[in-house]
């Protein structure tokens, strides 16, 4: 019975994408192909398929993380549940929401994570990813937009206890610089080269 759902929602998808221009979308027909796997009636969301503040949150337990810096723009991570079984248990509904959206599956997580990077298009139809939705499938744990991570040139070392005592790390802040005082920082520009070490063991 899930297969045959399953199949009869693909079937209503690509019946849609042959009907609809892929940048713009139907709501009301997007709608209508998620609707089996939706834990509240599509019929309560507003009529775009989109939830308001009044409407009842689909997913609480699933939350959203948006980048506080350096985001990666339409770019997401659908992180899957370690209760779901595998890839395979959504795979049909994820290739579903992703082709009707004209988004693109990049990359596929199967060791550490279970989940999707997900690369969004905005449309005139959905002009911004649509969160909720992805919210309402089964076995997603949480969404977060993709954002750059790097390493700071300089770190900020703890202060020391009291005035009369080297700070915790005076170590590292003596190996970044040659001169006194010493400044409580210890900077990753320097690559090395040129310095010999020894070892006694």
């Amino acid at each position: 019975m899930l297969l045959a759902t399953i199949a009869a929602l693909l079937l209503a998808h690509l019946t849609l994408a042959a009907a609809v221009n892929s940048s713009s979308v139907d709501p009301a027909a997007f709608a209508a192909l998620l609707a089996e796997i939706a834990p509240v009636p599509i019929a309560s969301l507003s009529g775009t398929g989109r939830r308001n503040e009044a409407d009842a949150d689909p997913h609480p337990n699933c939350p959203y993380y948006p980048a506080a810096s350096l985001a990666v723009n339409n770019e997401f991570l659908v992180a899957l549940d370690q209760s779901c079984p595998s890839l395979a248990a959504v795979a049909g509904r994820m290739n579903a929401l992703t082709a009707t959206l004209g988004a693109s599956i990049r990359t596929t997580y199967s060791a550490a994570l279970m989940g999707y990077r997900i690369e969004f298009t905005p449309s005139a139809g959905y002009p911004t990813f649509p969160i909720d939705m992805v919210q309402r499938i089964p076995c997603v744990s949480y969404v977060e937009q993709v954002r750059m991570l790097g390493v700071a040139q300089v770190e900020q070392l703890p202060t020391a206890p009291s005035a009369s005592a080297l700070p915790i790390a005076w170590g590292l802040d003596r190996i970044d610089q040659a001169g006194l005082p010493l400044d409580n920082q210890y900077a990753f520009d320097l690559t090395g080269k040129g310095v010999n070490i020894y070892v006694l063991d």
